[in-house]
């Protein structure tokens, strides 16, 4: 599976690395989404998802849910049968309300690195 992941950091401590990290062990591809970096342990890291020109299955949010809602606002702009993942506290009632209204297929309340990928069932 391919995952973009919002919020992917350098720093080891964060879960915006440790998601990154377990999505690659996992042997997944893997795109990090974050301004600040130009690679993240020697991967390409895009300053936003408007930048990445690759289909992604899955676009996993470990962010503020303020930047949640903004990147989700890019986001249906450029992809149709979206489908997010959000990291616990990445997401409030807003970001919810907005992937309703948009009929957009979402996760939450959920820690991906607990989850059998495997199983579709996430999406229905």
């Amino acid at each position: 599976m391919k995952f973009a992941v919002i919020g992917a950091t350098k720093n080891k401590e964060k879960y915006g690395y440790i998601v990154f990290k377990y999505l690659k062990e996992q042997g997944h591809q893997v795109f990090p989404i974050n301004p600040n970096y130009s690679e993240i342990d020697n991967v390409k890291t895009y300053k936003d998802v408007l930048s990445l020109n690759e289909d992604v299955d899955y676009f996993v949010f470990v962010t503020p849910p303020q930047v949640t809602l903004k990147v989700l606002n890019q986001i249906i702009k450029k992809v149709s049968n979206l489908k997010v993942w959000f990291q616990p506290g990445s997401e409030d009632q807003q970001c919810i309300d907005f992937c309703e209204k948009h009929n957009i297929s979402y996760v939450a309340n959920a820690c991906i690195m607990h989850t059998n990928l495997d199983e579709n069932s996430y999406f229905l």
